[in-house]
């Protein structure tokens, strides 16, 4: 596979950057919803040749041509802000050698911060948990403005625009899956949309869990995987990344994290079970879905349904939250997990 890669990418850079060479294409990740390899990329005459590493990253799944763009235009807003990520080159959907989109960016020299994190001792783990939580915290506070077109910026301050929006994106699928029992989740949810208004907008990862922070050797982190990046309620964002660590680390570490994300804000977060509930029916709903239907239906690569039943001890535990949250059984689920 490395040598189809190496042979697509030397014909789309001759395209752009004639004269340009590719060499040590390497696969580092199989992920849910794409294939990530580095590579080697040289310009110029031999004797005196830009040589860069860079990352390739194949988008998979029936959402990946806006995937590509929305990772793309995101990256490059957040490392223009400042923002810790890697700097993006290229993003390619309709000429893409590989019948996929991609994107091209920085190689990153680092070690994953999940790897390491809660092996260190007691003083060095709490000095990287405030680390990541302020990188949190920090992406909830940028200016949101510049993601969205000035005209949608009123719409967007509206208190139940965020919540409304989840509720539809899930709705069809909910409907159209009458009888597992989720569209009891939505009505528990639809039932107190009038405690969930937003108050401020912010820019949201969806996914930032301490696997998608790079620690680099001089201590610096670099934050990766923004496919999912868009303006919304914060709120959905911590739910999800405490969900993560509660039902991969364990249950004792969602109060540390929240105790840190609300110092490093100077502020409480407000109804944010109710936001658990939206979590763990994302969760639930999206792995349901996967094993049924099949994971490109969601914008997932094909396969990702074997690493989602590797995980069953953890989504366990997240439908255990959600009963815990809302009393609620859901027959798909428990057959599932059966």
């Amino acid at each position: 596979m490395a040598d189809q890669i190496l042979s697509g990418l030397q014909t789309y850079y001759q395209r752009i950057s004639p004269g340009a060479r590719i060499s040590q294409v390497v696969s580092i990740n199989a992920g849910w919803e794409s294939d990530v390899y580095t590579f080697t990329l040289e310009t110029g005459p031999q004797a005196a040749a830009l040589r860069q590493e860079l990352v390739l990253r194949i988008y998979q799944g029936n959402a990946g041509y806006n995937k590509a763009e929305a990772e793309f235009n995101g990256m490059r807003w957040l490392h223009q802000a400042g923002y810790p990520v890697p700097d993006v080159f290229l993003m390619e959907r309709d000429a893409s050698p590989f019948g996929r989109p991609f994107m091209v960016m920085e190689k990153v020299e680092g070690r994953v911060l999940w790897s390491f994190m809660f092996s260190e001792p007691p003083h060095k783990r709490q000095e990287l948990i405030s680390l990541f939580c302020r990188l949190l915290a920090q992406l909830h506070t940028l200016d949101w403005r510049p993601f969205i077109p000035l005209e949608k910026q009123a719409e967007t301050q509206q208190p139940f625009f965020f919540i409304d929006r989840e509720l539809d994106r899930w709705r069809y699928y909910a409907n159209q899956n009458s009888k597992t029992g989720f569209q009891q989740v939505m009505q528990w949810i639809e039932q107190r949309r009038s405690q969930m208004g937003c108050t401020q907008p912010a820019i949201v990862h969806m996914d930032l869990h301490p696997g998608n922070v790079l620690i680099q050797p001089d201590g610096s982190p670099q934050v990766i995987d923004w496919t999912q990046v868009e303006v919304s309620d914060s709120r959905f964002d911590l739910a999800w990344t405490l969900l993560l660590l509660d039902t991969h680390q364990g249950a004792q570490w969602r109060p540390v994290f929240q105790a840190e994300y609300e110092r490093q804000l100077s502020m409480p977060v407000e109804q944010l079970e109710l936001f658990d509930v939206v979590a763990s029916a994302r969760r639930l709903f999206s792995v349901y879905l996967s094993l049924v239907s099949g994971p490109e239906k969601i914008g997932m690569r094909p396969g990702a349904e074997n690493k989602m039943k590797e995980q069953f001890p953890a989504i366990r535990r997240v439908y255990a939250l959600l009963q815990e949250r809302t009393r609620l059984v859901i027959p798909a689920i428990e057959q599932m997990l059966s």
